[in-house]
């Protein structure tokens, strides 16, 4: 994408390289998501015209090796510490944690189904009994920790939520 409108705000929008505002005629690169001048991606203006017309989005010079693609390595590695302190390092400082959806109920369903039945083939009635064990299982962990026994307590937030142990 290039930028070709003024921007009013001060640094707004800095650059990727030496953090000055990004004013005009600026690259934005696909992968860092940061805006770059011209002169520091050393993009000359007839450079600069073709890209604006061709689809194509962009990688600035930190993002792409020598030969002018995308290095995965080292884009994975420039993500993993803001990822890290955003999700993990930050929440554990402030006490936050918050929950997100991971689809760990069912492969943990999956695997204990799988290690019961010794990882075989079987016949369809002793696999639905597993399963029914299994669920039965899940059921009986689902209702402590809304009722916050067993292996579950409830957050002091949380506590209006509670369920009864006789319901």
């Amino acid at each position: 994408m290039v930028r070709r409108q003024t921007i009013k705000k001060k640094n707004e929008w800095p650059c990727g390289a030496c953090k000055k505002n990004c004013l005009h005629s600026s690259l934005f690169c696909v992968v860092c998501e940061k805006w770059f001048h011209c002169d520091c991606e050393k993009v000359n203006k007839q450079t600069l015209k073709l890209l604006s017309d061709i689809p194509e989005d962009y990688i600035c010079s930190f993002c792409r090796c020598e030969d002018g693609h995308f290095d995965y390595l080292m884009g994975i590695e420039r993500l993993r510490k803001p990822l890290l302190d955003k999700y993990v390092f930050l929440p554990l400082q402030n006490g936050t944690v918050t929950e997100q959806w991971t689809n760990n109920n069912s492969e943990s369903m999956n695997n204990r189904l799988k290690q019961s039945l010794d990882w075989k083939p079987h016949k369809l009635p002793d696999l639905i009994t597993k399963i029914n064990e299994i669920s039965a299982f899940q059921i009986n962990d689902l209702r402590q920790a809304i009722q916050g026994n067993g292996n579950y307590i409830l957050e002091d937030t949380l506590q209006q939520h509670r369920v009864p142990q006789d319901v």
